[in-house]
């Protein structure tokens, strides 16, 4: 099987190679893959996560300085530890917002 035909398989099945590759690595073997509650989470993430090198490769290219040399496999774990707390953060925030909305005279269902 090519990998063309992998990936006409997987968007078939309405996801793509990236996707498949993520939940396999995310969800234990022994457990069902199709777990629904973290399905759009596992879609933003592949589709945060696919755009971010070209994007980070564009600011290195903007910064004075700095020509991706410096860049070391080690820093992947503090800027991981960094992006999921300022997920939570913002997860957070947007909880915190919709609570106060939901208790506001202002708001009607």
């Amino acid at each position: 099987m090519t990998v063309n035909e992998f990936e006409t398989i997987l968007h078939a099945l309405g996801t793509n190679i990236v996707q498949a590759f993520v939940r396999l690595e995310t969800f234990p073997q022994d457990e069902p893959i199709s777990d629904e509650r973290h399905a759009t989470l596992i879609v933003m993430l592949c589709e945060f996560f696919v755009s971010l090198p070209k994007k980070l490769i564009e600011v290195l290219d903007a910064l004075d300085g700095l020509d991706g040399s410096e860049v070391r496999k080690e820093w992947a774990s503090p800027l991981q530890k960094a992006v999921i707390k300022r997920v939570a953060d913002e997860v957070m925030a947007v909880t915190e917002r919709r609570a106060r909305l939901a208790q506001s005279d202002d708001f009607y269902l």
